[in-house]
């Protein structure tokens, strides 16, 4: 597998090290959510396992989910473009990028895991996946059942985990899951 290197601040190393299974940050903007979020997308595709014990097979993916596939593909997509490239220039293998379905598929040698990119404007759509991880970009303005229901079930498979990223925006079900 690659071994990547980011340079991440203090605030995202201390993220990035926490061993929990479901990780919230709830920060302004210009913070890093999203580029941190991208580089824990690639880690996970990258993994061989997780630290619960399930080895990954490639049937499994990663997802990014935004509140719509456009708003997703907006403040993420170049992001995953750019760290694919990195990742094509220090192992020389190439990832293929579908810029219509806003999909990346790493090669067989990497592990061929695919990282998906998805709106919550149709929630019912990521119904059935087997996800090693899931990202759910500004959860606040996601139907609450989102979680529950979707995204929850289809990590069952894995163990997977979750990150959960956005701005802080009232008393809501995104405020719910910062207090417990």
């Amino acid at each position: 597998m690659a071994t990547l290197v980011f340079n991440l601040h203090p605030a995202q190393t201390e993220i990035h090290d926490h061993l929990a299974r479901f990780i919230i940050v709830a920060a302004g903007r210009r913070f890093g959510k999203t580029v941190f979020s991208v580089i824990r997308c690639f880690e996970e595709a990258l993994a061989a396992g997780n630290a619960r014990g399930v080895l990954y097979d490639d049937s499994s993916e990663v997802i990014y989910v935004g509140i719509d596939r456009e708003q997703a593909k907006r403040n993420a997509w170049p992001y995953f473009k750019k760290f694919a490239e990195a990742i094509e220039d220090s192992t020389g293998l190439k990832i293929r990028l579908l810029e219509k379905t806003s999909l990346i598929e790493l090669p067989p040698e990497l592990g061929g895991c695919r990282i998906r990119l998805l709106g919550m404007d149709d929630p019912d759509a990521a119904r059935g996946m087997k996800l090693r991880f899931a990202v759910l970009d500004e959860y606040a303005d996601m139907p609450p059942r989102v979680w529950p229901e979707i995204i929850r079930p289809a990590l069952m498979d894995c163990k997977g985990g979750a990150l959960f990223i956005g701005t802080p925006k009232g008393r809501n079900h995104f405020y719910e899951i910062i207090e417990r």
